[in-house]
């Protein structure tokens, strides 16, 4: 377990790595090209290689089990690196995540969990990963797992997810038009993540149509993400995975949620979803500052509907929301209003918050607002 006062330096070493190029290739790293299996080159790889892949259409699922594996393509724009699903699957231990469906990389460690190891270090940056039935990006028991550069788009599940996970990255990726979540973070009781400079547009659409999903996972940092189109923009949730430990510490900064307007009808999980920005909904310990919320109305009948809205969710199996701070965020044109508080949990703190109407009234103002 690394300290978790490591992360704001990380944090700030990774931005720089969101908006700086790939590192060159080695000379004794081989090319995929076209009409080749990254497959194959995964399987031969040893701990600490890269696999590299060109420019192009690929048609496969790939499953990587291997520490310190980075695969890298030759870019995530319209003449990259382009991972399609092919005529027929390729078995992978993501198969039942859910049933009957294909991830398009399949990152997964040792089973059981409990006495199984973590795959570690895998890194998946600069390529494109379209249309699968299943999620784009599906991991699973990871450690130290970074994607980055990374387009998932119209895939069956979500964009990028991960379940079980400590050290984890997503930096400077984009998830659009996906069936489920966009980027998600999830079952992680010590996620230590950093998720800096993505992009999340329409995920989720009549389903779970959130942007970005942190659910029942603990310490990390949320740190200049962009969410619209969504139902949700940002959900940061305790849903009783870990009744033990809260849902808790984890910073959200510098993002923006705008117009994530969709409409997400309720479902055997969750309540109808739409037009909401950020949502805080039972945890601990979690500061939204410096956000930028703009815009979030609901198109269908939404209890949670609002711009910055926190909320318990014992009714769902979590908690009540305690010890949160949500402080100078500009919050405007958000229906029913643009900071909205529940009335639950106890020593949250709303504070020297821009906007026009709040529930209960007196959370915006520039001169700090009342704690509870």
């Amino acid at each position: 377990m690394r300290p978790y006062v490591r992360m704001l330096g990380l944090a700030l070493g990774v931005m720089t790595a969101v908006v700086a190029p790939a590192a060159p290739a080695a000379a004794s790293d081989a090319v995929v090209g076209p009409g080749e299996s990254i497959q194959a080159a995964i399987d031969d790889a040893q701990p600490g290689d890269t696999v590299l892949v060109a420019a192009g259409e690929f048609h496969e699922n790939l499953t990587i089990t291997t520490d310190d594996l980075t695969l890298r393509g030759a870019g995530s724009g319209r003449h990259g690196t382009v991972l399609m699903p092919s005529s027929s699957s390729t078995a992978s231990p993501c198969a039942d995540a859910p049933p009957d469906t294909t991830q398009g990389i399949c990152v997964h460690g040792a089973m059981p969990v409990a006495s199984g190891a973590p795959v570690r270090g895998v890194t998946i940056e600069d390529l494109t990963v379209d249309g699968f039935s299943g999620s784009g990006i599906y991991a699973f028991h990871a450690e130290d797992y970074t994607v980055a550069h990374v387009r998932a788009r119209m895939n069956g599940g979500y964009g990028i997810a991960g379940f079980v996970q400590s050290g984890v990255q997503v930096l400077g990726s984009v998830a659009i038009d996906n069936g489920e979540p966009g980027i998600y973070i999830g079952d992680s009781p010590d996620a230590e993540a950093v998720v800096i400079g993505n992009t999340a547009i329409r995920n989720g659409i009549g389903g779970e149509g959130f942007g970005f999903l942190l659910r029942d996972a603990s310490h990390g940092q949320v740190l200049g993400n962009k969410a619209t189109g969504n139902c949700v923009g940002f959900v940061f949730i305790d849903h009783g995975f870990n009744p033990v430990e809260p849902f808790s510490d984890w910073t959200a900064k510098g993002n923006t949620a705008n117009r994530n307007n969709a409409a997400c009808p309720a479902s055997a999980e969750f309540p109808a979803f739409s037009g909401t920005g950020m949502l805080l909904g039972g945890t601990h310990a979690v500061e939204l500052t410096g956000n930028h919320v703009f815009g979030n109305r609901p198109s269908i009948e939404a209890s949670m509907a609002g711009g910055i809205v926190v909320v318990s969710t014992t009714s769902l199996g979590g908690a009540e929301p305690t010890d949160n701070v949500v402080a100078r965020n500009a919050a405007f044109h958000n229906k029913p209003a643009d900071i909205i508080w529940d009335g639950s949990g106890t020593g949250n703190r709303f504070s020297h918050n821009l906007c026009a109407a709040s529930t209960p009234a007196g959370f915006c103002n520039d001169s700090g607002g009342p704690a509870t």
